[in-house]
């Protein structure tokens, strides 16, 4: 595999189109893109990733930037069959919880790892976006559960873990309940 770009935490891995020393007309820099291996960790909640600490000196030397900070995990596998129908170029949003994984790895939370049918060391496309913020969502309950106030409160406390909201993506709800995103507006991803 190809390796683009050099920072002085050593070799990072960059599409083409997304080297440090690039400058596009008007002194602006191309948009902010790395190809990361990605690595599952139970512990993280919510939809927050860890990203190197050399991501974070790239994003503060750009003008610009919408907080929340917001990234698109986009996984396209060379191995379909392998890692299972949905992974065919499956894409999701997430939020940052903070810098300090080594360079060339993100730390991904393992519910998203496996909605995207990624098992760790594949690579992930990580790119900045600006997504509007929600004005609607839809969620789905995959149970036949009676909704009551005890799951409005569950919900409520366990979107405060994410910083985005895919359009299809499925939410665990503690201690047993699953949730799919069935709709949001504007578009298919918000903050």
């Amino acid at each position: 595999m190809q390796q683009f770009g050099r920072s002085r935490f050593g070799d990072m891995r960059r599409p083409p189109h997304g080297r440090d020393d690039d400058v596009l007309p008007g002194g602006r820099k191309p948009p902010f893109r790395l190809a990361l291996r990605a690595f599952g960790r139970p512990d993280l909640t919510g939809d927050r990733v860890v990203l190197p600490s050399s991501a974070f000196e790239d994003l503060t030397s750009r003008e610009g930037l919408a907080y929340p900070l917001c990234f698109e995990l986009r996984h396209s596998p060379s191995n379909v069959a392998a890692s299972g129908p949905q992974s065919a170029g499956s894409t999701m949003h997430a939020g940052v919880l903070e810098f300090t994984a080594d360079d060339g790895v993100v730390w991904v939370p393992s519910w998203m790892m496996n909605h995207m049918g990624m098992a760790d060391g594949d690579e992930v496309v990580v790119r900045y976006v600006r997504l509007p913020p929600g004005v609607y969502v839809k969620f789905l309950l995959e149970s036949d559960k009676i909704v009551d106030a005890e799951l409005k409160a569950r919900l409520e406390s366990q979107l405060r873990n994410f910083t985005t909201l895919t359009k299809h993506a499925r939410i665990f709800l503690p201690p047993d309940q699953w949730l799919t995103v069935e709709e949001v507006k504007p578009g298919d991803a918000i903050r």
